[in-house]
């Protein structure tokens, strides 16, 4: 009776990281990219095409993320401005007490 982990031993730290060995793994890539490539064809897409969309979502997501946070301070400052001043002055009342 094998054990399945001395089998996994015995494969080098190549096929262990590959996940199968060097020549089999390329011939599956060769394959997925032919019909990635095919499928990409037929919407009439070109790989920079893509590159640059997804260059541009980056950026316009960033942006969003910092026009967003700087609305968010701009409301919590123009909150503070009647929220600080009335805490104040309801501690300062409690404290008369």
């Amino acid at each position: 009776m094998t054990d399945p982990n001395s089998l996994n031993d015995r494969r080098s730290g190549l096929d262990r990281f590959l996940g199968d060995t060097p020549l089999r793994v390329a011939v599956r890539l060769i394959i997925l990219s032919l019909v990635v490539g095919f499928v990409l064809s037929a919407f009439q897409l070109q790989p920079l095409e893509l590159i640059r969309t997804l260059i541009d979502f980056i950026e316009r997501a960033f942006i969003s993320v910092f026009n967003s946070l700087g609305d968010f301070l701009g409301y919590i400052a123009l909150g503070a401005v009647i929220v600080v001043p009335v805490w104040f002055f309801l501690r300062l009342m409690k404290s008369r007490d």
